[in-house]
């Protein structure tokens, strides 16, 4: 798995924010539109190349979600083992919302990180899609969850039915 785009320590007016403090403040993340060209131009040559199999956008709930949603929205469920150092908080790199980044499932990450920097878009691989969990941390000996991916699913599906107490 790669992901196209740069975090950014940025969770005012989040659904993290929201769902986690009660507050809905702060800025909104920053939009860059010629970088959501290039991002696109990426993905669409990406696709063409038959480097890109799958894409999800980070939106809300951020890039957990992100992956979460990766894991089980397509036609059959996929887990993934995703590593994710980074150099801004734990709760902003997972739940921000920052704009202008995907996670892209691929045939080669290599020539798809290439694709991208070549691009203008900064790229890494996050880790391996694989099994029936998703596994998410810093490193390679440490998770901040590892969950099965038909939990997530049905915690996913049965959301709205809890917030109106029908569950």
């Amino acid at each position: 798995m790669v992901l196209l785009g740069e975090n950014r320590e940025e969770l005012g007016g989040s659904e993290w924010l929201a769902q986690r403090r009660g507050l809905e403040v702060g800025l909104p993340p920053i939009v860059d539109l010629q970088h959501e060209k290039r991002l696109h131009g990426v993905l669409a040559t990406g696709v063409a190349q038959e480097l890109i199999l799958s894409a999800h956008d980070v939106s809300d709930g951020g890039l957990a979600v992100a992956l979460a949603e990766c894991a089980f929205t397509g036609p059959k469920r996929v887990g993934a083992s995703i590593r994710l150092p980074g150099t801004i908080r734990p709760d902003a790199l997972l739940f921000g919302e920052s704009t202008g980044r995907i996670v892209a499932a691929t045939s080669d990450a290599d020539a798809l990180i290439e694709l991208a920097l070549r691009s203008g878009v900064s790229a890494e691989c996050i880790g391996e899609t694989g099994g029936d969990r998703l596994s998410v941390g810093p490193g390679d000996t440490e998770s901040w969850f590892d969950v099965e991916v038909a939990l997530l699913h049905e915690r996913w599906r049965g959301a709205i039915p809890r917030m109106l107490g029908e569950s």
